[in-house]
């Protein structure tokens, strides 16, 4: 409904926005969904190592380790979460 009301102000382009988007519904939508679940997919995995990653406290001195870490190092944990041998992207 928002988007016909939208398209009211827009005169001529009326149906060329609803070629385009029936023509991206069928074309485009399976691949462009399938991508964006496999962004959601690998962002959820590097959410998931970033909290685990949150409660190691490996040396021992009461301060979780992420704490003590700079941000290039959060950086390489993060990129090791996608690099997983389970990583699959096809």
């Amino acid at each position: 409904m928002i988007f016909g009301v939208a398209l009211c102000f827009f005169g001529g382009t009326y149906v060329a926005a609803i070629a385009a988007a029936e023509a991206w519904r069928h074309m485009g939508w399976q691949r462009s969904y399938a991508e964006a679940k496999f962004v959601w997919d690998e962002t959820q995995r590097v959410r998931q190592t970033s909290i685990e990653d949150d409660k190691v406290d490996a040396d021992k001195n009461g301060i979780a380790d992420v704490d003590e870490l700079t941000p290039q190092q959060l950086a390489q944990v993060a990129a090791r979460a996608c690099t997983r041998p389970s990583y699959t992207h096809q």
